[in-house]
């Protein structure tokens, strides 16, 4: 790998959430590069940066699913200026990540999934007040109907915060549609948009195309965007939740370009 960029992509996989601790201007590697571009041939499509290809943090080549998933790369890579800044690489990260841990063993991934299917935010509702159960009726319970018309999943559903247990079928069912995935940058992907969103029902509402980018956010955000409307919001807060919104944007454009043939 360069070892230029080793430190922080290292820092990135392991915890992309914490990539903007090394924000700081003082912290970040300069630039030491013209151009990236996507380099494909009979075997593999890789990432050159002045004709020189690039590895992983884990040291794997950098190999990318298809040309369209190189592009958003390259883009990433060529839109950092005088500092390399790794906040404003996600898809880059996801890919690493990809690489170097979800493909050495990607069960664990499924079940994480699936796991965060049995307690899913999208379960849990309100008492009070009357607005905020409105808004998750609003967002929520037609991804409910859907996952038990579309995916055989029939989840249940209560008021407050006790554990509610879900069916072993449901789960299996929900599982039946995670098991098959045998991409490491689309598992990757979805397992990004479900940690985000805390809620594995949109993760995969989101990846077969039942919602958007619009309506998935907005889904993960009822109860967060119902107390800012009654108490506001801090700068820190905003920043978070801006650095979350890129994580979850990425991860639907990779899901996007893998699609594109």
């Amino acid at each position: 790998m360069l070892e230029t960029l080793e430190d922080i992509e290292k820092a990135a996989v392991k915890d992309p959430m914490r990539v903007a601790s090394l924000s700081a201007k003082s912290q970040l590697r300069k630039r030491f590069y013209e151009q990236a571009t996507v380099f494909s041939d009979a075997k593999n499509i890789n990432i050159h940066l002045d004709g020189k290809s690039i590895k992983t943090p884990g040291g794997e080549v950098l190999s990318l699913p298809n040309i369209h998933v190189g592009e958003l790369v390259v883009e990433e890579w060529n839109r950092q200026e005088e500092r390399i800044d790794p906040q404003t690489m996600p898809v880059t990260r996801l890919i690493n990540t990809s690489i170097d841990g979800v493909s050495k063993d990607m069960q664990p991934v499924k079940n994480d999934i699936i796991q965060f299917a049995g307690s899913d935010l999208l379960c849990y509702r309100a008492d009070s007040p009357e607005e905020l159960i409105a808004n998750q009726q609003q967002y929520w319970d037609s991804l409910i109907e859907w996952a038990g018309s579309s995916l055989g999943a029939a989840f249940s559903v209560q008021t407050g915060i006790m554990h509610v247990s879900q069916s072993n079928e449901c789960i299996a069912a929900f599982g039946e549609h995670v098991n098959p995935i045998e991409t490491p940058a689309l598992l990757t992907a979805l397992h990004s948009l479900t940690a985000i969103s805390g809620s594995a029902i949109i993760a995969m509402a989101i990846y077969k195309g039942e919602i958007d980018l619009a309506y998935g956010w907005n889904a993960a955000h009822v109860d967060e965007d119902w107390q800012i409307s009654q108490w506001g919001e801090d700068s820190d807060a905003q920043a978070f939740r801006a650095a979350r919104k890129l994580e979850f944007e990425a991860a639907i454009q990779l899901l996007e370009a893998l699609a594109r043939k």
